[in-house]
């Protein structure tokens, strides 16, 4: 179980005068290296960030390095009291801080990309990381505030009010605690802390046995096991895999980059800061006229912006991209990597010829996921629901031809219940036109919220969602990805916008990539893939623009699906075995008893 420190108690030979300063003075009075308390109170809170915003402010003057170091330690206490709160404390005033703990952060990350850039210190690089996934798991918090964890987990009511009892009692003597210490009141500081001590040490006993008895509640609540630079290399990621975490701040946008034996980060300007050519390029996406060569320019322009700096000169195939805020809503394999002259969009030189894109919320979790895989014990195989009146129907039809063990349900029959009822026992669920703006899933008679979606049992391997009605945002993406893999799913492709006027050859992308999977590639390699042989065979340039393709993106873990079994046989070959049964069988009724040839052969002798 890893938490952080929840309560300070006092070794031998301590200086017992650090419960007798005031704040301010226990602050500075600090030993290098000595953990101090961290008590959840707002004041403190905001001492602790004054006091490394101050740090900062004087490098600036002095250029210091020891005020940006002590910066850097202030802001490691600030963010260690952010995960205090979010673990153990209901206190309102302190809850809202958290909202803001993307911007504290951020800065936080500026001071130790400075000392990195300062001093080449490998530790600083590690820092600046721990804190981009901090707020990866920040996020995730703020996503499942939102949520009644009890019921969706299945956690017996009397220890909610227990943590709740518990949670209140850490509260109230918290703040005692340091209004003693602000106060000098030597004996009362002794007695408040003892009792802190004793409901501390109920508190962790309680998720203790919580992370034993409800794993599924302890992984949403308390997750809090961050993968270090070095683990991931060592653990994760092998020789053609690289990792690149994007944090996107106010002020800059950090991406870090790591592969095997490499690992670096780099700052560039917001994205805020970049919106003009950004915002021309969604433009350019999202409109299959545009002129390809205006495509080219801009696309270009953004990869050596982000992505020729951390992908030049590198034998990386696969990329696992942690994305963050808008740069969720990137299809990163759509920009292009050189200016060559060319014809028109086909020819172009997409990252996408060289790599394979996986997108994620947290290296971390994803690394955990990794090493406790939820088993895709589902027995049937295909599954596709689409209302009657959409090119949805066409499409989920169009795939079954390449499954042999599928089924469908169209109109009426794709409701809401239905959904519920068969989606556990499916490995592959196919749901062409249920994507909403509301963060829902719309069937023919209802809609599914989030809530119900986490309940689902599901074993499934890959859930593909593949047209938006609308263009979603960040929050409807963030949700609906996060919904299907809480509820069991390994692997999601989402739409990122809506691809108007759907046509066949739209269609041949994706049974490409489902015949694939029977092949054994991996979803982003099929992916990959059947994009690659789409632009190649597309009708005309126009076709061929990212609009058609590059909507479609893999949420997920790359966990192999097992689809071999489902193969469909080409159609001749169908008619070939029947062909050959048929002369077979009107060859033996030719040759009965009937024939005298065979009358002599079977004759029974009755003399």
């Amino acid at each position: 179980m890893l938490l952080p420190e929840l309560s300070h108690t006092q070794n031998e030979g301590e200086d017992s005068s650090f419960f007798q300063l005031n704040a301010s003075d226990y602050l500075s009075s600090l030993d290098a290296g000595k953990q101090p308390y961290l008590f959840l109170n707002p004041g403190f809170f905001q001492l602790l960030l004054s006091e490394a915003q101050e740090q900062k402010i004087k490098y600036n003057g002095t250029k210091d390095i020891k005020n940006l170091e002590a910066s850097l330690n202030h802001y490691q206490l600030t963010i260690q009291l952010l995960d205090k709160i979010r673990l153990s404390s209901h206190n309102p005033e302190l809850q809202s801080i958290l909202n803001k703990s993307h911007s504290i952060i951020e800065d936080g990350i500026e001071v130790a990309y400075q000392l990195h850039k300062e001093t080449s210190n490998p530790k600083f690089l590690e820092t600046a990381f721990y804190f981009s996934e901090k707020d990866k798991i920040f996020q995730r918090h703020l996503f499942f505030g939102d949520l009644n964890w009890r019921e969706l987990t299945m956690l017996p009511e009397h220890l909610v009010h227990k943590s709740n009892r518990l949670i209140s009692e850490i509260d109230k003597y918290e703040n005692q605690f340091y209004d003693a210490i602000r106060s000098q009141a030597d004996s009362l500081q002794l007695s408040i802390k003892k009792q802190l001590d004793e409901v501390h040490q109920g508190y962790v006993s309680l998720i203790a046995d919580i992370e034993n008895d409800y794993p599924e509640y302890f992984n949403i609540k308390y997750f809090n096991q961050i993968a270090s630079i070095e683990v991931l290399q060592k653990d994760w990621l092998d020789s053609l895999s690289g990792l690149l975490e994007i944090f996107a701040g106010d002020k800059h946008t950090y991406l870090f980059n790591i592969s095997k034996n490499k690992s670096s980060v780099l700052q560039l300007p917001a994205l805020s800061h970049q919106s003009v050519t950004v915002q021309q390029w969604l433009d350019l996406l999202g409109d299959p006229t545009a002129d390809f060569s205006l495509y080219q320019e801009v696309a270009h322009q953004l990869y050596t912006s982000w992505l020729q700096p951390v992908l030049q000169n590198t034998s990386l195939k696969n990329i696992w991209v942690i994305q963050d805020g808008y740069f969720g809503l990137l299809p990163l394999e759509a920009l292009v990597m050189d200016k060559n002259p060319v014809k028109n969009y086909a020819e172009l030189n997409y990252v996408l010829n060289k790599h394979t894109f996986t997108y994620g919320f947290s290296a971390s979790h994803l690394k955990f996921k990794k090493e406790h895989p939820n088993p895709i014990q589902a027995s049937k195989t295909f599954l596709g629901m689409a209302k009657k009146s959409s090119p949805g129907s066409s499409e989920i039809k169009s795939i079954k031809r390449r499954i042999l063990f599928g089924d469908i349900y169209t109109g009426e029959k794709a409701n809401k219940e239905k959904f519920i009822q068969k989606s556990p026992s499916y490995k592959v669920l196919h749901l062409p036109d249920a994507l909403t703006q509301n963060e829902t899933l719309s069937f023919f008679n209802e809609e599914l919220t989030k809530e119900e979606l986490m309940q689902l049992p599901l074993h499934t391997g890959l859930a593909t969602l593949s047209n938006s009605p609308v263009d979603l945002g960040i929050k409807q993406t963030a949700s609906l990805i996060r919904s299907f893999s809480e509820a069991g799913c390994q692997n999601i492709l989402l739409s990122l916008w809506e691809r108007r006027n759907r046509s066949e050859s739209n269609n041949d992308l994706l049974t490409e990539f489902y015949a694939l999977l029977t092949k054994d590639y991996s979803v982003d390699a099929a992916l990959q893939k059947a994009k690659l042989d789409y632009i190649s065979e597309a009708e005309n340039s126009l076709n061929a623009h990212p609009y058609h393709w590059a909507s479609l993106v893999h949420f997920g873990n790359n966990q192999a699906l097992d689809l071999k079994k489902i193969r469909k046989y080409p159609i001749w070959i169908m008619v070939y075995l029947l062909s050959f049964f048929l002369i077979l069988g009107l060859y033996i009724w030719k040759k009965s008893p009937s024939d005298p040839s065979l009358d002599e052969k079977f004759r029974i002798n009755t003399e």
